[in-house]
């Protein structure tokens, strides 16, 4: 006498409903994804706003650099005009660098 084969079913097998309806027809789904849309453009909003913030305090912070700049070289101009110094820093400009203590580099110690 032969066995009959059974049929062994899974959950693959099984049929449901959870795929069949249309989200875009009922209302409250409607909302919720209006609502999601609002706060995502809120939330880019604010990295908009924050972005913008931040490339204002770089763009300040190239003109102070620029204007520190323009001082130095100023100062620079004015002293190699003065004549009381090299303008390269030759010999005497070591050497004054020298007696003063300014030997340059500096010394870490642990």
């Amino acid at each position: 006498m032969a066995v009959p084969r059974r049929n062994i079913r899974g959950l693959q097998n099984i049929s449901t409903l959870s795929g069949s309806s249309d989200n875009l027809s009922q209302p409250y789904s409607l909302y919720m994804r209006l609502s999601c849309l609002e706060m995502e453009k809120f939330r880019r909003g604010e990295e908009t706003a924050s972005a913008m913030q931040r490339v204002d305090n770089i763009n300040s912070r190239v003109r102070q650099i620029n204007d520190e700049e323009s001082a130095i070289l100023e100062a620079l101009q004015r002293r190699s005009t003065e004549g009381g110094r090299c303008a390269r820093g030759g010999a005497r400009g070591r050497q004054e660098d020298v007696s003063k203590g300014r030997t340059g580099g500096f010394k870490i110690r642990y």
